[in-house]
């Protein structure tokens, strides 16, 4: 599990340096993400900069809201039920 994490964070950084490079993003020495952005603009020397999201953003987030959603389906209607230890709900 370890190995495959780390094998998954690896590519996950290669394609997003990949898609930087084609879309012509240069890197920054700092780079913060969007959630550890302050709400307040706390960083006066980042005032007016154009923040966007990246594709490894869109790509980890889509993957997390269908795997919720996954999660809700099956919780809902193919999980068994502890009360009446039925195997399924169909």
């Amino acid at each position: 599990m370890l190995v495959f994490s780390f094998a998954l964070v690896v590519a996950l950084g290669a394609a997003g340096r990949a898609h930087d490079a084609l879309v012509g993003r240069r890197p920054t020495v700092r780079a913060h993400v969007p959630w550890l952005r302050s709400l307040r603009g706390e960083r006066p020397q980042e005032m007016g900069a154009k923040v966007g999201l990246t594709a490894l953003d869109v790509i980890l987030v889509v993957a997390v809201l269908a795997l919720v959603v996954a999660f809700e389906v099956w919780f809902f209607f193919y999980s068994g039920s502890p009360i009446d230890q039925r195997s399924g709900r169909s």
